[in-house]
Formats: structure tokens, sequence, C-alpha cells
């Protein structure tokens, strides 16, 4: 499927570090976050580590969704974790 439109990159100048350091810097709800990491394996049987950063980062109500953002207990999506990737 494909849409007639485009949107803009934004570029990272904005940020003050890379998104590594800034997650593990977060503590704004009083939390340190936890770093680990998570093993997968490939359909080619080759075996994958990437970091995995844990912590609270959205409040209860910024997690809080109209109900009209569950589409289905299979497809659903909170609005909010777009816009924290999109935002600067």
């Amino acid at each position: 499927m494909e849409f007639g439109f485009t949107l803009p990159r934004k570029s990272g100048a904005h940020l003050k570090s890379p998104l590594r350091e800034q997650l593990v810097a977060f503590k704004e709800f009083g939390k340190a976050t936890q770093v680990g990491e998570t093993v997968a394996t490939t359909f080619a049987g080759e075996r994958v580590t990437v970091p995995t950063y844990s912590n609270e980062f959205w409040t209860a109500k910024q997690r809080a969704a109209s109900s009209l953002h569950e589409v289905s207990y299979r497809a659903c999506f909170k609005p909010q974790l777009a816009r924290f990737f999109t935002s600067g």
C-alpha cells in the first residue's frame, strides 16, 4: 500500500546527546533506567543482541488514550508512542 504524501524528516541537530545516553540518564519519575540485553535469533540462525532500556518513560495519564485508538486486542497502539519519537 502506498500513500500519496511524504513527511519531512526532522533533523537530529536538536538532540543534546545520542539516544542511548538520553535513555540511560532519564530519571524523570524518580527511577533510574535499567539497561539490559535482549538476545534473539534470526531466521538464518544468527544470534543478535540488542540493548534494552527499561523505565517508566510515560506517566499513566500520558499512556491513557481514547478508546478510538484501540482497534483490537491484537492491533492497538497508543498515539503518544509515535509522538515521543517524532517530536523534538
